[in-house]
């Protein structure tokens, strides 16, 4: 059984993290293939979405 298939609610999270600049670089939609829960998914979402939420634009970091 896919769960990412099964859980609707976390693919849509899943791909607005994906699209996210500061994931530009990173496929997180591959690898979701591999878990078996909602609860190894919801983690993997959460931790890059927690990415984007503190991602600071190239432009606008300050330099030491």
């Amino acid at each position: 059984m896919s769960t990412l298939k099964h859980n609707q609610d976390l693919m849509i999270r899943l791909v607005a993290a994906q699209n996210h600049e500061a994931n530009i670089n990173q496929d997180i939609c591959t690898f979701c293939a591999f878990f078996d829960t909602r609860e190894e998914l919801e983690r993997h979402v959460e931790h890059y979405e927690e990415r984007a939420a503190n991602y600071v634009p190239l432009k606008k970091r300050r330099r030491a």
